[in-house]
C-alpha cells in the first residue's frame, strides 16, 4: 500500500529493507513478484535488501523473487542499495551531475543571508578547482586545510572498515559543501572524498578564512552560523548512518 502511494509521484526506483523480516511465506514472496512486475510496467526499478545467508533469502531465492528482481538489484546493505538507486539516477540524467553546466557560486547554501557584496568578499578568497571522474579530492586521515563548493559534478564520501571495504557515506551535489570541519577543527580527514564525474569546486583554506575574519568579521560570523546549520544537519544524517552500520 506504501509503494502504491509513493507511485502517485514520478518514481523510478524502490528500494525494500527486508533485513528485519524473519519470515516469508509462499504469498509474501507472491507479492513481491507482483511488486517487481507493477513497476517494471511502469518504468520503474526494485531493490531488495536481503540478509544473506538467512532464512528468508532461501525462501525468496526458492520462490523465484531474487531470479525476477536479478541478482544485481539484491544487496546485503542499504547504502549499497542507494548507491546503485543514485548511479541510475546519475545514468538517465535526472541526478544533479547529469550536466556539466557550472551553478551560481553564490547560490551555494554556505552563502545564504549573504548580500551580494559579502558573497563578492568572500569570492576573493576561494580557489577553483577541477577534479576527473574518479579522482580522489582528498583522503582519510590526511590533514584537513580546505572546505569545497560543489558547482558543477558531484562528489562521495567514503569510510574504510576494519574489513578494508568502503562505504559511501553521502554524496555531494552542485551547491553543497563537504569538509567543512577544516575552517573549525584542522585535524585528520574523517573519510575520503572521490568524484563521481568531473567534479568543478571552490576550495575554501583555514589560512583564507581567518583573512576573511580579519577584513570581514560580520562576513565571517555569518558563514560560521550557516556552516553551524549544515554540521547539525549531518550530524543528524550520521546518526542515521551508525545505526545502519549497528544492524
Amino acid at each position: 500500500r506504501e509503494i502504491a502511494v509513493q507511485l502517485q509521484q514520478p518514481t523510478q526506483q524502490v528500494i525494500l529493507d527486508l533485513r528485519r523480516i524473519t519470515e516469508i511465506d509462499s504469498a509474501g514472496a507472491e507479492i513481491l513478484r507482483q511488486i517487481d512486475a507493477d513497476l517494471t510496467a511502469q518504468g520503474a526499478s526494485l531493490a531488495l535488501c536481503v540478509m544473506q545467508p538467512s532464512e528468508p533469502a532461501a525462501i525468496l531465492a526458492d520462490s523465484g523473487v531474487l531470479d525476477a528482481v536479478t541478482p544485481d538489484k539484491v544487496f546485503g546493505h542499504v547504502d549499497r542499495a542507494l548507491e546503485w538507486a543514485e548511479e541510475r539516477l546519475l545514468q538517465t540524467g535526472a541526478g544533479a551531475g547529469a550536466s556539466d553546466t557550472e551553478a551560481p557560486l553564490e547560490r551555494a547554501g554556505v552563502f545564504s543571508g549573504l548580500t551580494s557584496d559579502e558573497v563578492t568578499a568572500t569570492k576573493r578568497h576561494l580557489r577553483r578547482t577541477e577534479s576527473k571522474k574518479g579522482e580522489t579530492v582528498f583522503g582519510e586521515g590526511e590533514q584537513a586545510k580546505e572546505l569545497f563548493i560543489i558547482t558543477s559534478g558531484t562528489a562521495s564520501a567514503y569510510l574504510r572498515q576494519t574489513s578494508g571495504a568502503d562505504i559511501r557515506l553521502a554524496t555531494f551535489a552542485p551547491g553543497t559543501i563537504f569538509g567543512e570541519l577544516a575552517i573549525l577543527d584542522p585535524g585528520p580527514r574523517s573519510a575520503s572524498v572521490i568524484a563521481d564525474d568531473r567534479l568543478v569546486c571552490y576550495a575554501f583554506s583555514d589560512e583564507s578564512f581567518r583573512l576573511l575574519s580579519r577584513e570581514s568579521p560580520a562576513v565571517a560570523i555569518k558563514l560560521l552560523a550557516n556552516l553551524s546549520r549544515e554540521l547539525s544537519r549531518r550530524l543528524r544524517q550520521a546518526n542515521r548512518t551508525i545505526q545502519q552500520l549497528e544492524e
